[in-house]
């Protein structure tokens, strides 16, 4: 009798750990969503780029262009195609490679005012042989107004202005000559304060971009054109107290090969004619 009692109680005891364990696996289950290993594991991979993104953003903000740079780098070779990372990488670049000095800033012009003359000799888009200045002396209210809206063999992303520049992003259409040579094209347009000041910008390209310097023929202005040896070649002249600026980023190669291309881009700009 005892026996069979204790093997009752057995049974009962086992057949509540086995309720219990029940219990807890459906409690564990409601707790957590379904799948929710896997589903995690896609969400992370989803939001990588975007993180990216955002850090390199967050860094360009604080001035930390070369972590900007390898951030968005590392996300286009995961994405090729992530338009925006491409954009802001081709402006990160610009400004990491061209630092103007402290007395060169917008408003400053290199130490002249408004009203100031350009270096004795004149200079790039300044000398007695370019257009007047007239119309080019005055601030403008909206500084992307002197880019191209629209480029024939290009998709523009409009003008993005501020208070002292405007850039409009260009990426080659496909079945265009230079899809696939080049990633992103650039034009620019700065404030300077002066006719000095803009003067001085140009004249600065040999510093930013020193390979291949030349001077060129930008419509009806002269300017400067160079290369960083890597990626990137730029042209800039300017017109009155505006510097203007293409940059033009090479998928490979030696960039001074897409210099023409960066001139022919840089002469659809209307302060050229």
């Amino acid at each position: 009798m005892t026996g069979i009692t204790r093997n009752k109680r057995l049974l009962v005891l086992a057949a509540a750990a086995a309720a219990l364990a029940a219990v807890i696996l459906v409690a564990s289950s409601l707790s957590s969503p379904q799948g929710s290993g896997p589903r995690s594991s896609m969400s992370s991979s989803e939001s990588r780029p975007g993180a990216d993104l955002r850090a390199a953003l967050d860094a360009e903000r604080a001035g930390e262009t070369t972590e900007a740079i390898a951030l968005l780098r590392r996300l286009l070779e995961e994405d090729p195609s992530h338009t925006e990372a491409r954009r802001a990488l081709a402006r990160v670049e610009r400004t990491a490679a061209r630092r103007p000095p402290a007395d060169l800033g917008p408003g400053t012009g290199g130490g002249g005012g408004p009203d100031a003359e350009p270096p004795a000799g004149g200079g790039p888009g300044t000398d007695p042989g370019d257009p007047s200045a007239e119309g080019y002396d005055r601030p403008r209210e909206d500084l992307g107004e002197m880019l191209p809206a629209s480029v024939q063999g290009y998709r523009s992303t409009g003008a993005e202005s501020g208070p002292a520049d405007a850039q409009v992003t260009l990426e080659p259409r496909l079945g265009t000559e230079v899809f696939g040579k080049v990633t992103v094209a650039s034009m620019v347009v700065r404030d300077m304060g002066s006719l000095s000041g803009a003067a001085a910008f140009v004249a600065g390209t040999g510093k930013a971009y020193p390979n291949g310097l030349s001077d060129v023929k930008v419509g009806v202005l002269n300017g400067k054109s160079g290369t960083d040896g890597r990626r990137l070649v730029s042209v800039s002249f300017a017109r009155g107290r505006f510097a203007f600026e293409v940059l033009l980023t090479a998928t490979s190669g030696d960039p001074v090969s897409y210099k023409d291309e960066a001139v022919r881009l840089a002469s659809l700009i209307p302060a050229t004619k």
